[in-house]
């Protein structure tokens, strides 16, 4: 009977074995679910890092467009100053002194 015994345990599986090869596998899914997440995070990071340099691009050349419209609008308004200066230099004297005065009024401890 010993031998029965012996020949049967051997012959099926045992419950540890199978437990063993339910973690092995466990580990192998928990391996390849770890490696698709990186591989989906490298991807996402480089889909942003794109999406990031062209909202930078587009912004700096919002701001080179508004750069060059503040630039032309101060050459005008010089333009328009020097030509008031050379057309009425007395008045042009009269209003730097009277805004002068008030600068120096208005800054001035009392």
């Amino acid at each position: 009977m010993a031998q029965a015994k012996t020949t049967a345990t051997t012959t099926e599986t045992k419950p540890a074995d199978e437990v063993s090869a339910q973690i092995a596998a466990l580990k192998a899914d928990i391996a390849s679910l770890t490696s698709a997440v990186a591989d989906l995070g490298r991807a996402k990071s480089a889909e942003f890092q794109d999406y990031a340099k062209a909202k930078a691009a587009e912004a700096k050349a919002k701001a080179q467009e508004g750069a060059d419209y503040m630039k032309a609008n101060a050459e005008f308004a010089y333009g328009r100053a020097n030509d008031f200066v050379v057309e009425r230099p007395a008045t042009a004297i009269g209003i730097a002194a009277a805004v002068g005065f008030l600068i120096g009024h208005f800054s001035s401890r009392k």
